[in-house]
């Protein structure tokens, strides 16, 4: 169901959008399956990418699916079952993590082959709409961000953090203080020894310690520059923060300090989308304009804007990073398009 006062909200407009738009029909395969996918519905509405274990992985979130491509030469390799709704991908030493924000659980796999390693799903975990990850620190956050939270005998589960212990995936703890101020999170990064997580209500930004889960601070600007935080990278130690409208802003990693706001010119940067940041550069998604735009991190600087036409988007939804390349998915377009990173020239559209 839309939540009326997020429909323009990152992962309300991919529910929105997967509900109207014609369904492409994917033939998943089982999690520890090694068979190549024959169809070419590879993919059925691609939100989350991640680059990992020399794969590309894409979450289909109507298909229940994973998409896996390889990374040197852009071939879909083979399409693997996933839970109810894969909603966020997460990596760390050679394994993926898979969200599945209907089924209230977390998959992990080995990166490189595709093999199920487990599936995480037990009530003390606290899963309640889960809907970002980021690993980071020897650990897995995610967010449950529910706009009504779940009483169960465990407690209030939702509009919580649940962190896991990525080497078993066993349960550190649940976060899920009032004094913690999380408000239907959905988003969070690990940046150094600090994890930050977005609300798209309330208090925007909230930082913890990784080291025991403890609150550092809480930013609640307000103003369009933290206005429903809906994507969070980091550049070196730097935070960059997404939020509805048409600007990005960069913040202080160590501190919590806004460093700058880069604004919007014309239609780039327009709409909810994701990011994805590296040392030296910026990307962003632009989902309602149908661009990409990059900027250089050390100065905020625009460098260029990727429109429709150079890279055949159509709401690019999800964005991500490898060696020398930048990776989107096309929700409208059931596709993924692979750009050189250096220079933003199409590198070829997968679908």
């Amino acid at each position: 169901m839309l939540r009326p006062s997020m429909i323009m909200k990152y992962r309300s407009l991919g529910r929105l959008s997967a509900s109207i738009l014609a369904a492409c029909v994917a033939i998943p395969f089982a999690w520890a399956s090694n068979a190549v996918a024959s169809t070419p519905a590879h993919f059925d509405h691609p939100t989350a990418i991640a680059a990992c274990g020399n794969r590309v992985w894409v979450a289909n979130q109507q298909g229940n699916s994973v998409t896996e491509i390889n990374e040197a030469t852009g071939s879909v390799i083979r399409v693997l079952s996933s839970g109810d709704y894969p909603a966020a991908l997460g990596c760390g030493d050679g394994h993926l993590w898979v969200v599945d924000e209907k089924g209230n659980s977390v998959t992990e796999l080995n990166a490189t082959t595709g093999r199920l390693i487990r599936v995480i799903q037990s009530p003390s975990d606290g899963f309640d709409s889960p809907n970002a990850i980021s690993v980071g620190d020897r650990h897995v956050w995610i967010t449950n961000g529910p706009l009504v939270p779940t009483t169960t005998p465990e407690g209030n589960i939702g509009n919580s953090l649940t962190e896991l212990n990525s080497s078993d995936g066993s349960l550190v703890r649940v976060i899920d203080d009032s004094k913690d101020r999380f408000s239907v999170p959905d988003a969070v990064l690990v940046v150094g020894r600090h994890v930050w997580v977005a609300n798209s209500e309330g208090s925007p930004l909230v930082e913890l310690n990784t080291s025991n889960g403890s609150l550092v601070r809480v930013i609640n600007r307000k103003g369009a520059a933290y206005y429903m935080p809906a994507a969070l990278a980091a550049a070196g130690t730097d935070l960059w923060v997404l939020p509805i409208g048409s600007v990005v802003t960069e913040l202080n990693g160590s501190d919590g300090a806004r460093l700058r706001v880069v604004s919007s010119d014309g239609n780039s940067n327009n709409g909810v989308g994701a990011i994805a940041a590296d040392g030296s550069k910026v990307w962003v998604a632009n989902i309602v304009d149908f661009s990409v735009s990059e900027f250089n991190a050390a100065n905020g600087t625009r460098v260029r804007v990727i429109s429709t036409a150079a890279g055949h988007f159509n709401m690019p939804d999800g964005i991500a990073l490898s060696t020398g390349d930048v990776w989107v998915t096309n929700l409208a377009r059931n596709s993924v398009t692979e750009l050189n990173a250096s220079n933003g020239s199409l590198v070829r559209l997968i679908k």
